[in-house]
């Protein structure tokens, strides 16, 4: 009877796997470090942005605009239409554009239709 060993030596290292040198891993696990932060903040306020109108609404807007009815559905119909509306647009301009050069035009405009 022949003795068969299996082989204990499985590599599941993840240099292995990727065609990437230690010192690129290195710099690509340190790039995520600061950006996926970031990415975290502005998904939970984009989050937040569209969910502010639902707060809104238990803290008294329906009241306050007397918006009875099917009314706020309206609104809220309204509201999402314009979201999407808008987003398509903007994904399409970072694109052609940079986002070190959209972002400053789009900070802009917004105070500007703020004042």
């Amino acid at each position: 009877m022949t003795d068969i060993k299996a082989d204990t030596h499985t590599t599941t290292h993840i240099e292995t796997a990727l065609p990437w040198s230690p010192q690129e891993l290195r710099l690509v696990r340190r790039i995520d470090m600061r950006i996926m932060p970031w990415l975290c903040i502005t998904f939970a306020m984009s989050l937040i942005d569209r969910t502010n109108i639902s707060a809104a609404r238990i803290a008294g807007m329906k009241r306050d605009l007397h918006l009875g009815g099917n009314r706020y559905s309206i609104v809220l119909m309204v509201f999402f239409i314009t979201y999407i509306a808008v987003e398509l647009p903007s994904n399409a301009l970072i694109r052609r554009l940079s986002v070190k050069g959209y972002l400053p035009v789009l900070v802009a405009a917004w105070g500007a239709g703020d004042s």
